[in-house]
């Protein structure tokens, strides 16, 4: 594509559809660049053209579209031949074994299923035209070897193999795809458009755009993610995106997403998305990124073999020259084809894939994440709406000295447009305590608005502050009271600790007004129900699970005693978590060496966090689950980043996996770390059993223990 002005990264191939994505300029046409692919002998043509209008072209029936069907092991064209090869070969077994005809004619049957084995033909020249000496090479040195040497039954055997193996292999891959597909696939292809005159009109869900109000029934699919406006007993199955098991009644101001199902009622919804930029499209993006790379397990297998494959045919040489046998080269060259070596990794990783996505909606956005995921030894864990759920619940109130006679209504009211303007979960649920959805009171309008605020600061995991009328308003923990300089009076102290001496994991909010504390809030969370069996089931992984938190010791000690952690941070920052990624994923020379964990995020910064380590790297890898805003230099740090996907889009797009909000999504996470386990020690259980074969069967040939028909079958074997 280099010679049409195409960058390499407008090129995304998918080896498992056996289709390439090209983004380019209008002035590039699409059948410049099937020439361009078919230079190279690919066989291409247009299936779609123009993104946005998905405009399918008509299959071609000249020859040429019969040629490309060719190159698919799964059209029809292909199928009928393969069906073909395998009557003629079983024919001519059976004429050959009763000797009751010409004894030419079984000759003559495995000649034709030689000549019917397009495949081998075809990508053999393909790779000798580009100086490559490749699986397809070999196969095809040893079909032309049985020919010379009249094992026509030998070489039928090659050929057949070869079809029957590229159309499993394709079956695969198809399966693979279609149940990608199925987990993907939205089921809404049109929308009922509410217009302003009142009239509704039905358009493609590419058509739509941001704003447009779109009219959702019982039985249809959220086309586009998007906000509801009006609600008539509106409820969502979020089964297929979250998999949360019981429908989600929706209300005025909640949020949907594309490819759920309305399974009661009628609703109104503004559209916040396009169709490839809603939950959907964006998941069907990540999909195709990641079938379209490779594992750093299967790149090295493919390098080996690339340097392996040549030392065969060399081999093979010198055993057929030294025995002065060439049907013992031969065998040992098709039973030392490295097909088993090069197949032990993408299968396995495809079908992981897909059962990952469509069992446990967890999105692995490429196979080397998938592969880290698979050695993941280490976890840091997010508490606040990771572990717990994150829905805070304002369970007592205490007015301080600074309040200045304000009463409590008041001070909410100033603390609610403090907090409606910071995403962490214990701001919303501040203000939903008071008053809702702050959507409906932050615009200025009607009694209960908030008031304005201005110069909105976040204090780096510790608090907010702003100006309201004037008056700076804060909110947040006792480090946020030490960093603005207000001290704490004894009468907040003293409300502390009796709320410890009760018992209980809690959060204390300190609100205050200029130099003085005015309010403090009580806030418990609850741990998800599923956390405890999430940990064990890790912990059975072997995998270390530890709880990173800016929250005070006393919460996340009661949280780690629920869930079964024994190792925790607490009052962690964000850099702090970035260097306790970073400290694990190396081993100090010095064990006496202070951890970076330990230092203060200042003093961090003044060291530099990024200050060269030694190489001594950890076997295993190390994870940070989160999902929020100050988890993402963690996640962008960690070998292998995980997101909740309600989090802050800023903190998903940071993540090298992806969990569907809903149901029991920690236990899904720890399911599909053993899944991804279980499928890398599966490829290298693979590679070992390939190895070993390869090496008895070439020293079996070698001797003349072995024929040619089977080392054929033995290479198929493995």
């Amino acid at each position: 594509m280099g010679k049409l002005g195409l960058a390499r990264d407008a090129v995304k191939a998918n080896v498992g559809s056996k289709t390439v994505t090209i983004r380019h300029l209008a002035q590039i046409t699409a059948d410049s660049m099937c020439t361009a692919l078919n230079d190279k002998l690919l066989g291409a043509r247009v299936l779609t053209a123009s993104g946005h209008s998905k405009t399918q072209h008509k299959r071609s029936y000249s020859l040429r579209g019969l040629l490309a069907d060719l190159t698919d092991a799964n059209s029809i064209p292909s199928r009928v031949m393969l069906v073909l090869q395998a009557v003629l070969f079983l024919v001519g077994i059976i004429v050959q074994q009763a000797g009751l005809v010409d004894e030419n004619l079984p000759g003559m049957l495995f000649v034709i299923v030689v000549f019917l084995g397009h495949t081998l033909a075809q990508r053999a020249v393909m790779s000798l035209l580009f100086c490559r000496v490749t699986i397809h090479v070999l196969m095809g040195m040893v079909l032309v070897g049985a020919l010379i040497l009249h094992k026509f039954r030998e070489a039928a055997t090659v050929a057949l193999v070869v079809s029957g193996s590229e159309w499993l292999v394709g079956l695969v891959n198809a399966a693979v795809e279609a149940a990608l597909q199925r987990n993907l696939q939205s089921g809404a292809t049109h929308a009922m458009v509410l217009k302003p005159n009142g009239s509704i009109e039905q358009i493609a869900i590419d058509k739509l755009m941001v704003g447009d109000v779109v009219v959702v029934r019982s039985g249809e699919v959220i086309p586009v993610d998007g906000k509801v406006l009006k609600s008539n007993g509106f409820k969502v199955d979020e089964a297929p995106v979250t998999g949360e098991a019981m429908p989600v009644e929706k209300v005025v101001g909640n949020s949907v997403l594309s490819g759920t199902v309305v399974v009661g009622g009628m609703g109104e919804m503004e559209c916040t998305a396009l169709a490839k930029d809603s939950f959907q499209g964006r998941m069907q993006q990540a999909v195709d990124d990641a079938r379209s790379t490779r594992s750093a397990t299967e790149e090295l297998v493919n390098r080996v073999a690339s340097v392996y494959t040549p030392f065969v045919v060399l081999g093979a040489a010198l055993v057929a020259v030294f025995t002065r046998e060439p049907v013992r080269g031969l065998t040992a060259l098709v039973g030392a084809c490295p097909c088993a070596l090069v197949a032990a990794a993408p299968i396995v990783q495809a079908c992981v894939f897909v059962r990952l996505l469509s069992d446990m909606q967890v999105l692995v956005k490429n196979a080397r994440a998938l592969e880290t995921l698979g050695r993941l030894s280490v976890l840091g864990v997010d508490k606040t709406g990771t572990l717990t759920e994150g829905e805070f619940r304002v369970v007592d109130v205490a007015l301080m000295p600074g309040a200045d006679g304000r009463q409590q209504d008041e001070l909410f009211r100033l603390l609610c447009a403090i907090e409606s303007r910071d995403p962490h979960p214990l701001a919303s649920s501040i203000v939903r305590a008071h008053i809702g959805c702050a959507a409906d009171f932050a615009n200025g309008k009607g009694p209960g608005a908030l008031p304005r605020v201005d110069k909105f600061t976040r204090v780096e995991s510790k608090g907010v502050w702003g100006l309201v009328n004037n008056v700076v308003v804060g909110a947040g923990s006792l480090d946020f009271l030490d960093d603005m300089c207000i001290d704490v009076p004894d009468e907040a102290i003293a409300i502390r600790k009796t709320w410890e001496e009760s018992g209980g994991a809690f959060t204390a909010v300190y609100m205050s007004i200029e130099e003085d504390v005015a309010m403090v809030l009580r806030l418990e969370d609850s741990v998800r129900s599923d956390a405890k069996a999430a940990v064990q089931l890790l912990g059975g992984q072997g995998v270390g699970v530890s709880m990173l938190t800016g929250d005070s010791e006393l919460p996340a000690q009661a949280v780690c005693a629920q869930v079964g952690i024994t190792d925790f941070n607490a009052k962690m920052r964000p850099l702090g978590k970035e260097a306790w990624v970073r400290d694990h994923q190396f081993k100090d020379e010095d064990s006496c060496k202070r951890s970076q964990v330990e230092q203060t995020s200042e003093s961090a910064l003044e060291a530099g966090l990024l200050e060269k380590k030694p190489a001594h790297r950890i076997a295993g890898a190390v994870g940070m689950l989160g999902d929020g805003l100050n988890d993402g230099p963690a996640m962008a740090a960690a070998d292998v980043g995980i997101a909740i996907s309600c989090g802050l889009q800023l903190t998903v797009d940071a993540a090298d996996v992806v969990v569907n909000k809903g149901g029991q999504l920690l236990l899904r996470l720890a399911g599909a770390v053993a899944m991804a386990k279980r499928g890398r020690r599966l490829v290298l259980q693979n590679l070992a059993l390939a190895m070993a074969i390869k090496l008895l069967v070439m020293m079996l040939a070698a001797s003349g223990q072995l024929s040619l028909s089977m080392g054929i079958f033995t290479d198929t074997g493995s």
